[in-house]
């Protein structure tokens, strides 16, 4: 168990005694299952010299084999209260390094639930979310749509996480760089971004200020267990970072399946968009089987698998690791 901040930033929590009940110790089996995956699997990024990497902060990340098992947290010692998976060099670094991430020496890909937590909450009141539910007119001409987005999506996940509307107000402009334009805006700018956000989204108002972070944690936890559980019977290798998965790109399709399956019936059958920047094989062979007389089409998607640069470094790692895997089998 940990604490939650505004923010969302675990702080050391600590340890908490309590009972098994048969729920917890199907929770404790499936992730120890999942570590034991994890461990026999090799994670790396292809093109490193160094196994280091910075992560989002700006510290130095290992990203060696000692640094990748997870747990699940939760906090004010609630069972119903987080859930999420934490752990695993992955989770610290940007979408970038993600991208040229190889699992057993096997390309992968990434996948996400687009505004998971709005779009929970929108399942949770039985309504079918927006496709992407910070899409707004701009209020400012001045602004472009992006940056718009960006601010509108921050202020708005910290106000569910935060106790009051003010308080939230006060974290965005903690979190912004010195000398932004963000860093200065007032309240007031800031109540114009809540209440055109929810002019489009009437259903979360109620959900703002209120503290209700953890609950969607909950249910994303959940939603995770299911997708990462599906794997690991199969002994299929995947790493999360919350609402995004990262998997060999042989298995793009599969994942995308999952995780649809998941949302509906953790939400009764509402549906999340999904993104996805590439497509895995699995995908573009069954497009090929569907159209295989579209060559322009074939080859654009062929161009849009993804590929990995393997450094001499890279390929000395993998094989050291592949050695010591075959010494513990036969051991």
């Amino acid at each position: 168990f940990s604490e939650l901040n505004e923010n969302t930033s675990i702080k050391k929590g600590k340890p908490i005694s309590y009972e098994d009940t048969p729920e917890i110790t199907v929770m404790r089996d499936e992730l120890r299952e999942y570590n034991k995956l994890l461990q026999r699997t090799y994670i790396d990024i292809g093109d490193l010299k160094e196994p280091k990497v910075l992560s989002k902060n700006h510290s130095c990340i290992n990203v060696d084999q000692n640094n990748k098992l997870v747990k699940r947290i939760f906090y004010r010692g609630n069972w119903s209260l987080g859930g999420r998976f934490f752990g695993g060099w992955w989770q610290k670094v940007n979408s970038d390094y993600r991208s040229r991430i190889l699992i057993n020496d096997e390309p992968t890909l990434e996948l996400d639930y687009s505004g998971l937590h709005i779009n929970l909450i929108h399942g949770m009141e039985r309504e079918q979310p927006p496709k992407d539910p910070y899409t707004i007119p701009l209020i400012n001409p001045e602004t472009t749509s992006e940056q718009q987005r960006a601010w509108m999506k921050g202020l708005v996940l910290m106000a569910i996480n935060a106790k009051s509307v003010k308080a939230a107000f006060s974290s965005f402009r903690n979190k912004q760089k010195s000398g932004s334009q963000e860093k200065s805006f007032k309240d007031k700018q800031l109540q114009e971004l809540l209440y055109k956000f929810i002019e489009y989204n009437p259903i979360v108002e109620s959900y703002l200020g209120t503290d209700k972070g953890v609950e969607l944690m909950a249910i994303d936890g959940r939603i995770t267990a299911r997708v990462i559980n599906h794997f690991t019977r199969k002994k299929i290798p995947i790493l999360t970072v919350h609402d995004s998965y990262i998997i060999n790109h042989e298995y793009s399709g599969e994942l995308r399946n999952q995780m649809n399956k998941a949302i509906r019936e953790e939400l009764g059958g509402i549906e999340i968009t999904i993104t996805q920047e590439k497509i895995g094989i699995d995908q573009y062979r069954s497009f090929k089987a569907q159209e295989p007389n579209s060559a322009y089409f074939n080859q654009q998607m062929l161009d849009n698998i993804p590929s990995v640069t393997r450094s001499s470094q890279y390929q000395s790692r993998y094989k050291e690791f592949i050695d010591w895997r075959d010494r513990k089998n036969k051991g």
